[in-house]
This record gives C-alpha cells, sequence and structure tokens, in this order.
C-alpha cells in the first residue's frame, strides 16, 4: 500500500513447526500463503501457513514487522 519500497525490520517472528509431519527431500517445494492481521503507523502483524507439496500444513508463522518511512 505504499507509494514506493521502504525499508522494514522484523520485530518478532514466531515459526511453529505441525508435528508430526512426513519426512522433507531436498527437491519437495512448499507453499506459503500470509495473512496480514492488522497494519497501521508502521507496523504491521501477519500470519502465515506453509504446506509441503503434498497439501500437508507443516508450519504456522505469526510475525510482527516495523515499516521506516
Amino acid at each position: 500500500m505504499m507509494a514506493t519500497p521502504a525499508p522494514a525490520s522484523t520485530m518478532m517472528w514466531n515459526l511453529e513447526f505441525i508435528h508430526p509431519h512426513r519426512s522433507v527431500q531436498p527437491e519437495d517445494w512448499f507453499a506459503y500463503q500470509s495473512h496480514t492481521r492488522q497494519a497501521a503507523e508502521g507496523y504491521a502483524h501477519a500470519q502465515a501457513n506453509i504446506w509441503n507439496n503434498r497439501g500437508d500444513l507443516v508450519a504456522v508463522s505469526r510475525q510482527s514487522i516495523a515499516i521506516f518511512d
């Protein structure tokens, strides 16, 4: 939503792996879908899901971001 790129920094990042899950192979790919829960006045809070190439949820991510403009 910004007019130009701006520097940003992660303030907090939590990555939770779902267990048990299938073994990961070097040729496997992952899907990442992020949803910004709130963003205002230079701060954003995002939540994401990460799936393996079989469609299994393997991790959940939560992140707080500061944007310097």
